[in-house]
């Protein structure tokens, strides 16, 4: 398999020309009492503004930047595992992720930032021990990886 660089910026020009509309549509069709006709025309109006500055706009940005991560680890966790079938459940990241959500409900706190850190920290600690678990002689062993993953 080569690198070109013309397939590579074909791909981003194509995707690139399809995540405008996208963006467009998530923007202004949203639930709600306002249309399309009333945003554009009434941008002198504060309240319609503030709705598509200050709610809509945040709102779609953020799921870009999410859907934007969720894409770059998937990656990473297919580069590092060297299969594009890869996933977190084969690794054990969601199983932890789980267990760290559910413990601090266990313990008492029932704050909602408790599960949220708690699910991040057991994702991070159980990819940690995993991946230490698939070092070989300083490089990553795959069977031993998925195996540490599994169990």
């Amino acid at each position: 398999m080569t690198f070109r660089v013309n397939t590579l910026l074909l791909h981003l020009s194509v995707w690139i020309l399809v995540l405008i509309p996208v963006f467009l549509f998530c923007l202004f069709v949203q639930p709600g009492s306002v249309s399309v006709q009333m945003l554009l025309n009434g941008f002198d109006d504060p309240i319609l503004s503030s709705i598509l500055w200050e709610v809509r706009l945040p709102r779609v940005i953020n799921g870009l930047m999410t859907g934007g991560a969720l894409a770059v680890s998937g990656l990473v966790l297919q580069l590092i595992v060297r299969n594009p079938l890869a996933e977190p459940y084969i690794l054990g990241i969601s199983s932890g992720a789980s267990f760290g959500a559910i413990l601090p409900l266990i313990l008492g706190a029932s704050l909602f930032s408790f599960q949220i850190g708690g699910a991040f920290t057991g994702a991070v600690l159980v990819m940690v021990v995993v991946y230490f678990t698939g070092l070989r002689y300083g490089r990553i062993d795959n069977g031993r990886l998925l195996l540490g993953g599994v169990m």
